[in-house]
């Protein structure tokens, strides 16, 4: 393989990669707006809290990062 092939692919998966994030994120802004999607995360915070009053703390670098 070349250089200058290996750049190219670099380049290539690099601008993917922006995309498929742009795109990420814009799918995100959209489920926000929804009424159905803020309180599924609100849910899914309400049960990790009542896992945590169950079983304790997490283990160190698994906690939330608030």
């Amino acid at each position: 393989m070349t250089h200058k092939t290996s750049i190219d692919r670099r380049r290539f998966l690099a601008r993917t990669l922006e995309v498929g994030g742009v795109a990420l994120l814009a799918g995100c802004d959209a489920l926000s707006r929804t009424e159905w999607f803020p309180r599924i995360l609100n849910s899914a915070g309400d049960d990790m809290r009542g896992r945590r009053g169950i079983f304790g703390a997490l283990p160190a670098g698994m906690g939330s990062a608030r």
